[in-house]
């Protein structure tokens, strides 16, 4: 469990420094659980992020979700 909660804070990181810089979202913490992990962000144009988020996705070598915490 330690070695999935460096993965997922340095992975946290990354993606904030990525999505800081172009003004389209920020982390804000996370966890990691027995089964998935999950990283709080803050969206500010969704749109952006969707690509971002495919970009992301494609040098990653498992897959990360966007699920709203609102429906």
């Amino acid at each position: 469990m330690k070695k999935e909660a460096l993965v997922r804070q340095q992975l946290e990181k990354e993606i904030n420094e990525l999505l800081y810089e172009m003004s389209i979202a920020r982390t804000m913490g996370g966890a990691v659980g027995i089964y998935y992990s999950y990283i709080d962000v803050a969206i500010f144009d969704k749109d952006a992020f969707a690509i971002a988020l495919a970009k992301i996705n494609e040098k990653m070598n498992f897959k990360v979700y966007y699920q709203p915490f609102l429906k």
